[in-house]
């Protein structure tokens, strides 16, 4: 079923209600509920196969207004906390010299992070179950070692991100030379360029506007073989898979398909690669790589 007009009103009619909420819980409280909504579209629409081509797209561009629409109304209601790293291993000093003020890191607010550069972020315990998400950040060394429900990354350049597990979307909105290891529902790219894809996904990867991305599925063999060093990024992540219904994922056939809706003419798309293993991405052993770095 198609997410009818009805339903996108209702929606931003709800996210409108909030303006006249003060209380910070009762705020949170109305945002996880338009988020478990939300969700719940995006399961329907990922479950329904009698759907046109027409109708998927137009499903999908209506879903990813909701998602940034939600997101905005966070950044609105929930005051603006001053990051600090929940731990001082990468900041360093010498016995004589203080060393320079790090550059200013905001939260929005608790479930978004902003503003990351040349720095490592690991995100801290108690955000399972919730939406996350990740914006302006270049050249950093994100891990996410938690189960969210969802996951936005907005405008990202030049950054490497390991998600556990995501039980609903992960969203990539204009973003550039990323690598991403994840595993996800649903994966929707859109105006993103230059970027590496080892993922578990539920479903075929979506995206649109976006040229030069390369994709590889991650797989339970490809975790076994690289569990020393994945474990230490999260040691729960068999735990995350079962608890987001992604652990049969792994063990699904080694290829999927990519649906890219700025390209409708036969034959090979030029837009994207894919790749029957990690093993496979260019360059070599960026997988490999990319892990050992976020270990570090």
């Amino acid at each position: 079923m198609a997410l009818a007009d009805a339903e996108m009103d209702a929606f931003n009619a709800a996210l409108g209600e909030l303006k006249g909420i003060i209380n910070r819980d009762e705020a949170e409280a109305a945002l996880q509920s338009l988020a478990a909504q939300l969700r719940a579209y995006e399961r329907r629409a990922q479950i329904t196969s009698s759907l046109s081509a027409y109708d998927r797209r137009v499903t999908t561009l209506r879903l990813n207004k909701l998602a940034y629409n939600l997101a905005a109304a966070r950044q609105l209601k929930v005051p603006r906390k001053t990051f600090a790293f929940s731990s001082r291993r990468y900041i360093k000093k010498d016995s004589t010299t203080e060393a320079p003020s790090a550059p200013e890191i905001q939260y929005l607010d608790e479930n978004i992070a902003c503003d990351l550069a040349g720095v490592s972020f690991r995100l801290e315990s108690g955000k399972e179950g919730m939406d996350y998400t990740l914006r302006k950040c270049v050249n950093a060394r994100i891990v996410l070692p938690a189960q969210l429900s969802t996951l936005y990354v907005d405008d990202c350049v030049d950054c490497m991100i390991f998600c556990s597990s995501v039980s609903g979307a992960l969203h990539m909105e204009r973003c550039r030379g990323l690598v991403v290891i994840a595993s996800c529902h649903q994966l929707r790219i859109h105006h993103t360029t230059s970027s590496t894809f080892a993922v578990a996904v539920g479903s075929s990867p979506i995206i649109e506007h976006s040229l030069d991305l390369q994709f590889a599925p991650l797989t339970r063999a490809t975790i076994e073989t690289h569990a020393a060093l994945l474990s230490k990024l999260d040691p729960g992540l068999n735990k995350h898979l079962l608890q987001s219904g992604l652990d049969p994922v792994l063990d699904e056939p080694q290829c999927f398909t990519v649906r890219d809706f700025s390209w409708l003419k036969a034959g090979d798309n030029p837009h994207y690669k894919v790749h029957q293993d990690v093993a496979s991405l260019e360059p070599e052993e960026v997988f490999k790589n990319t892990v050992a770095v976020l270990v570090e």
